[in-house]
């Protein structure tokens, strides 16, 4: 084991033993060479999908989201007023996924309460199907296609029966982030593609290419990440590096000396394009309200130039015409970070292929 990993894998064996203040050095005090993309106009879904998206660049599109209703609308007493009894699922503040950062569902008007009395609480849900009343989907999400399944071509009208729309890109599902107090997370990489639009507040991005070689070294609490292939990252999950990102000891930071990232300031009604397998970390220090929303789908999904032809691109669409894979009343168990059905699909087939070579195995041995 070289030094440098010697010295992460020392430093990963627990968040709770930080260093003083004075020596500690935070990501980003250091190695960040400037800006991602930005872009100040709203792209083409033509533009998005074959710039970005199929270039694997982050991009912060500002203003993307301000006629958005809930940018003009939310604030505390809405929220409380109109959705405060809806279940959101909430983690802690400073993300701490080994010591555990779930801290189970809540209803929304107490988690505000709770996180603006300073409670180490975070909403980190899926959108309760009421709020989607003021969202709306940017009209360059649209046009991604899977075709290899028919449940990937789904969306609906309000309350109406699930229907094929071509143009429709099929999303995971959409995401909600509310706090009345300063958050940060773990650096950390998503499977899926995401689009977050900031609400309310300002935010801090750190966008770390997973190709190079420090962040392949960083300590993975899974260790998913196995090296690239064909130019993009390899890695058999999602997973995160077990440190605090604003504790790191100066020998930490000197064993990542060479490490670069580029920076993002997502400011209220930006959006931040994040690719699947992107290494990030994202913070904010704002002590009132912060509201973000955000729309999954899957990497394997591609811009669709036939099925682009008859896209309502113009305008944005509001967010109940659309249901994302799995819909989330606002009641009940909240639907975060499920499989796809090709991924239970997969699961399943390999599940019955493993038991079909093992009967087989016990056959043979009598």
């Amino acid at each position: 084991m070289g030094v440098g990993v010697a010295v992460l894998a020392a430093a990963s064996t627990s968040l709770a033993r930080r260093p003083s203040p004075a020596s500690r050095v935070a990501l980003g005090m250091w190695g960040v060479l400037g800006p991602i993309d930005e872009v100040r106009h709203i792209p083409t879904a033509r533009e998005f999908w074959t710039v970005n998206v199929q270039g694997w660049r982050p991009l912060m599109l500002r203003g993307a989201a301000a006629s958005m209703p809930a940018a003009v609308r939310w604030n505390t007493a809405e929220l409380v007023g109109r959705f405060g009894n809806l279940t959101v699922r909430t983690e802690r503040a400073r993300e701490d996924r080994q010591a555990g950062s779930q801290r189970g569902g809540m209803g929304l008007a107490e988690l505000i309460e709770r996180s603006a009395a300073g409670e180490d609480v975070y909403a980190v849900s899926n959108v309760p199907h009421p709020m989607a009343a003021d969202l709306e989907l940017p009209p360059f999400l649209l046009c991604g296609s899977n075709r290899r399944t028919a449940e990937a071509r789904l969306a609906a009208p309000v309350d109406g029966p699930r229907q094929a729309i071509e143009w429709a890109t099929p999303l995971d599902e959409y995401g909600l982030w509310v706090a009345h107090r300063p958050t940060a997370s773990q650096v950390h990489y998503d499977q899926t593609q995401i689009v977050n639009c900031l609400l309310r507040g300002e935010k801090r991005w750190l966008f770390l290419d997973t190709r190079q070689e420090e962040v392949q070294r960083m300590p993975w609490a899974l260790g998913a990440l196995d090296g690239v292939e064909g130019d993009r990252p390899r890695f058999s999950s999602s997973d995160y590096v077990d440190l605090d990102p604003a504790y790191l000891t100066a020998e930490l930071a000197s064993s990542l000396g060479k490490l670069t990232m580029r920076e993002a300031i997502q400011r209220a009604g930006d959006c931040v394009y994040i690719p699947w397998g992107y290494a990030h970390q994202v913070s904010s220090e704002e002590r009132g309200l912060s509201i973000a929303v955000s729309f999954l789908w899957e990497r394997d999904i591609e811009y669709d130039p036939t099925a682009c032809l008859g896209a309502p691109t113009s305008d944005p669409l509001p967010l109940q015409l659309m249901l994302p894979l799995w819909w989330y009343s606002g009641r009940g168990v909240v639907p975060l970070g499920y499989p796809t059905l090709d991924q239970v699909r997969e699961q399943l087939i390999e599940m019955a292929v493993s038991y079909t070579h093992l009967r087989a195995h016990e056959t043979d041995s009598y």
